[in-house]
């Protein structure tokens, strides 16, 4: 398929006028093009479609997209955060949600998934927007990624995860304390970092206590119990921070998305 056909089956694909999207994301992973598009959110971005999550995207299957409900709750003009970034699904949105006059700290840790969060920052002109090459931890320092090695393509990344054996990554850690400025009003956070949950917010405490925002985090009991955690330990910090659940986000088996606000 030539460059103009992949455009215009991802333009009748994300007007959902094709069937069947996700068994053809699949398909598009052999043909393993590079090409710009605009996304359903209206973000141009620039995708490998031999990584399964990039061309489910193209495809407009918005895998990890934050509900419409929480976006609604993000403050305008505030700062926010996304832990463990990925390639920029929730990045896009919080740029909006807080709009030009906002701050978004977007941070992620593997090499390839840093270049396509700058690609869209450059290419959407997202000035509110700062890609840190890092991975959240408890305390700024170093540390060493286990990595999928999947055969999708698609890069993933844990501190905890002995699952993960697809190669070792050397990171620098930052504390969330120490990337954010003292005077920025943080008004949402989201955490996906595949286990490492609980150091985000020891490294979080000046944030959580002091501005007391929104946080958007995944409880992923398998990643946890290999941390030495689990999803209720990991509740009950939020708990002892002052938080509850305002609505849980089933996704799959052992996995939960939370909403958790402050009491």
């Amino acid at each position: 398929m030539a460059g103009p056909g992949y455009k215009l089956l991802g333009r009748l694909a994300r007007a959902q006028r094709v069937p069947r999207r996700g068994q053809l994301a699949h398909l598009l992973l052999r043909h393993q093009a590079t090409l710009a598009y605009r996304d359903t959110l209206g973000f141009t971005r620039r995708t490998s479609l031999g990584d399964i999550y990039e061309a489910c995207l193209f495809l407009g299957v918005d895998l990890f997209l934050l509900p419409q409900a929480v976006v609604d709750r993000i403050p305008a003009d505030s700062t926010a955060v996304d832990a463990g970034a990925h390639i920029g699904v929730v990045t896009s949105q919080l740029c909006r949600a807080v709009g030009a006059r906002g701050t978004v700290h977007a941070v992620e840790p593997l090499p390839a998934n840093v270049s396509r969060l700058r690609e869209l920052k450059s290419d959407n002109h997202l000035d509110q927007l700062t890609v840190w090459d890092c991975a959240l931890s408890d305390e700024d320092g170093s540390a060493v990624l286990q990595t999928t090695g999947a055969a999708d393509g698609s890069p993933h990344s844990s501190l905890t995860a002995a699952s993960y054996t697809g190669a070792t990554v050397p990171v620098a850690t930052r504390a969330l304390d120490s990337i954010v400025s003292p005077t920025a009003r943080v008004g949402f956070i989201k955490i996906d970092v595949e286990g490492a949950e609980s150091l985000v917010l020891d490294g979080a405490k000046r944030i959580m206590t002091g501005d007391r925002p929104l946080v958007f985090c995944e409880f992923n009991e398998i990643h946890l119990r290999d941390a030495g955690s689990s999803a209720d330990q990991l509740l009950r910090k939020f708990e002892d921070l002052g938080y509850e659940t305002a609505h849980e986000y089933p996704q799959a088996d052992a996995i939960t998305d939370r909403l958790l606000i402050p009491r």
